[in-house]
């Protein structure tokens, strides 16, 4: 998926709950200082399908991707009391932002792919075809989580992470209460981690964490250039940092420097081992490129300023403060977006910046492509589907695993 969205004025909000914290040290130490609860065995039920504006802006940091966050603060997705959406849904919502029909579904039919009667999402099942999307009697629609796409979210959450990432939204980072499983008739039930009791102070505990890890981000030479914009040459500059030293939890993970013992393995020779048989170790890092590339990329195109062109699209600061760290879209007017010639652009861009990146050297033809006026997303979307066959990522089937995971005894409890 591509894009990701924030708050507006964090800084100025976090500075206040600091100040107003340092004042009354003096007079009451606990308030100033708030007891983490470390939850140990402790359960706690949320119902998270409630619509209310303040219960969402209090919550949508517990969903790790930043554009389905967003999404979810404004009302577009309205997820069941357990945190399911539907594939309809987020096709819907996905058309909503501006995405293409071609691309919508693409997204829709990657990332919701699970029964409606699988709650801890044991097994993927992607009937072809719009069948997928919409349900009928023999596929009754695909749901996803999306309050549980954080690595060790459930026994399969390496298939909703992206091959290389930011830590940023990691929520293994701000000591938050993990979901644990479904309770029939309640909600998603949390345990253990480290929480404030006080649902605002720990908002912004955890905002707070993800700040400085935002700074480490955003803020490292060549992403925003000295006017605090990213332009698609900054973007390349965060995928190469992500691939350096981000997360790889990701099914197609893949660390470029791995680790020195004989038990490590790579997530993309785990979860797809045909793919790095039968075309070598040359499509491992592509492989691991694809999604995130293509998800920032379509944040850019998607939600940048576009007052400069074609191809000078930007982000700033503030754009992507309000997308990361308060899971708010950054202002812009709807647009056609999504497999379009804008995404080729910035894969030009990437591949004569970044020569560490492998994944836009793959999508051939780009030139040609980049300037293509009739059918632009279907020809595109299928040039890339084209590219990912060519790469292996089919190879293996949609649900292999190595065997080290089962499905709990509670598939619904």
């Amino acid at each position: 998926m591509a894009r990701v969205p924030l708050l507006r004025q964090p800084v100025l909000l976090v500075l206040t709950l600091f100040a107003v914290h340092q004042a009354a040290s003096g007079q009451d130490l606990k308030r100033a200082r708030p007891a983490l609860q470390d939850a140990g065995g402790a359960e706690k039920v949320m119902d998270v399908s409630s619509k209310d504006v303040h219960f969402r802006k209090m919550h949508a940091h517990r969903i790790s991707c930043p554009m389905i966050a967003s999404f979810y603060r404004k009302g577009w997705l309205n997820p069941d009391r357990y945190g399911r959406v539907e594939s309809v849904e987020m096709f819907s919502c996905l058309r909503k932002s501006g995405t293409s029909g071609m691309s919508a579904f693409f997204q829709a039919s990657g990332i919701v792919s699970y029964n409606v009667t699988d709650f801890e999402q044991s097994r993927r099942n992607r009937d072809p075809g719009f069948g997928t999307i919409w349900g009928n009697s023999i596929t009754k629609g695909r749901y996803v989580n999306i309050f549980r796409m954080n690595p060790g979210d459930f026994i399969n959450s390496q298939q909703v992470q992206h091959g290389m990432s930011t830590t940023i939204r990691d929520g293994r980072y701000d000591g938050m209460s993990k979901p644990f499983y479904c309770r029939e008739g309640a909600g998603l039930v949390l345990t253990m981690g480290k929480e404030v009791a006080d649902e605002l102070q720990e908002y912004y505990r955890v905002r707070k964490l993800r700040q400085q890890r935002f700074d480490e981000w955003i803020g490292a030479a060549g992403v925003l250039d000295k006017q605090g914009r990213m332009y698609a040459k900054g973007l390349g500059k965060l995928l190469a940092d992500m691939k350096d030293h981000g997360d790889y939890s990701g099914e197609f993970g893949f660390n470029p420097k791995p680790q020195n013992s004989s038990s490590f393995q790579q997530n993309v020779d785990k979860y797809h081992p045909k793919a790095s048989e039968e075309q070598g170790d040359a499509v491992k890092e592509p492989l691991s490129e694809w999604q995130a590339s293509l998800a920032w990329i379509g944040t850019l195109v998607g939600f940048g300023n576009v007052q400069g062109g074609l191809g000078a699209e930007y982000l700033t600061r503030d754009d992507l403060v309000g997308l990361l760290l308060d899971s708010e879209l950054p202002p812009w007017e709807t647009r056609d977006w999504g497999f379009k010639p804008g995404d080729i652009n910035a894969l030009i861009e990437f591949e004569e910046e970044q020569p560490s990146l492998k994944f836009p050297p793959q999508v051939k033809d780009k030139q040609d492509y980049r300037s293509i006026d009739l059918l632009q997303s279907e020809r595109i979307g299928l040039h890339y589907l084209d590219t990912f066959k060519r790469l292996g990522m089919f190879a293996d089937d949609d649900n292999y695993s190595p065997g080290e995971y089962r499905a709990p005894a509670y598939i619904f409890a």
